[in-house]
């Protein structure tokens, strides 16, 4: 008999906070934003090999409202509006 594991799955995650607070429509606080890079793997046997799509998150850290982020502008705000949060 063989067992075969296979699937996707995401890997650690990467955080920056931004430098700025802003404004969050849903829980009408202001904070520091959290950007999060998200990259999700093909894995065999839990070792991961191919990476197949990476996320881009921008959120309220307070309520976890999520805003619509695509990777231009993720990679501006890392590079001019953000610090790197230690994992």
């Amino acid at each position: 008999m063989f067992l075969f594991i296979a699937g996707i799955s995401p890997g650690k995650p990467q955080r920056w906070r931004t430098l700025k607070p802003e404004y969050c429509p849903h829980c009408h606080n202001t904070e520091r934003w959290i950007l999060e890079k998200v990259k999700h793997n093909l894995t065999f046997f839990f070792i991961p090999l191919i990476p197949v799509r990476t996320d881009y998150l921008y959120y309220c850290p307070i309520c976890g409202y999520q805003k619509p982020v695509d990777k231009e502008t993720f990679e501006y705000k890392i590079k001019f509006e953000a610090e790197l949060i230690d994992n």
